[in-house]
This record gives structure tokens, C-alpha cells and sequence, in this order.
């Protein structure tokens, strides 16, 4: 019976870890749409502008 509840804290980890990732991931593709949309007109400016 015991090795129920290590299995279902194993699997509780497991999604909480892959959960985190999922918010890490989400987080930063966030920050590089701020990103560059603040610093468009820099970007054109020097020409760096990534082409769509």
C-alpha cells in the first residue's frame, strides 16, 4: 500500500515539474513580445529588424 503514495507523489512531481517548464517557456515568449515591440523602432533604425 505504500508504494501507492510514493507512485502518487512521483506523479504529482512529475506534472508539477512539467507544468513549471510549460510556465517558464510561456513567460519568456511573453517577455520577447514586449521586447520587441519597445524596441521596434530601434530595430528599424538600425536596420536589424527580424523579416516576417
Amino acid at each position: 500500500m505504500e508504494y501507492l503514495l510514493y507512485l502518487f507523489g512521483f506523479i504529482m512531481g512529475m506534472i508539477a515539474l512539467v507544468m513549471s517548464i510549460l510556465s517558464i517557456v510561456e513567460t519568456r515568449k511573453k517577455a520577447g513580445n514586449e521586447f520587441l515591440k519597445r524596441h521596434e523602432q530601434t530595430l528599424r533604425r538600425h536596420n536589424n529588424y527580424p523579416k516576417e
